[in-house]
């Protein structure tokens, strides 16, 4: 697991946000031009790969980071076993939103009429997958704003 906080070299960042960066949440700040994307984006690349031992070797691209002022990563990797295993055959291609207007076309799982644990509020929407040891689950928070 790892965390880091990269931003754009010509801003500056506060002392206090770097000791609550470094502190609290064990992640070590870095300074990168991101007006060269390519680079920067293989920066944060590598930095995956090499905590996820490879597992995932491409997080962002090029235009995830140009002319972005602060990129946050938060990378791990967990091997185990789904309660409730999805299908290839299930996936399908739909819009990703990640601003109010861009979008990807992604690979989308869906799984029949198994049971998922799902909450909402006005804010969010938490999906919880349960893995076969089921003291242990993956929950994703996705904000209902693009």
């Amino acid at each position: 697991m790892g965390q880091r906080s990269y931003y754009y070299k010509d801003y500056k960042i506060e002392k206090d946000y770097g000791d609550v960066i470094g502190k609290k949440l064990s992640a070590k700040i870095e300074s990168h031009d991101f007006s060269k994307a390519d680079e920067a984006a293989k920066i944060i690349n590598d930095f995956v790969s090499e905590v996820t031992a490879g597992k995932i070797p491409k997080l962002v691209d090029a235009d995830s980071v140009n002319g972005a002022f602060s990129v946050i990563v938060n990378a791990i990797y967990f091997t185990a076993e789904w309660e409730h295993k999805f299908n290839r055959w299930g996936n399908s291609k739909e819009k990703f939103y990640n601003s109010e207007e861009k979008f990807r076309e992604m690979d989308f799982m869906h799984h029949g009429m198994v049971r998922r644990d799902y909450a909402e509020d006005e804010d969010f929407q938490v999906l919880s997958l349960q893995y076969k040891d089921t003291s242990y689950a993956f929950n994703i928070f996705l904000p209902k704003k693009r």
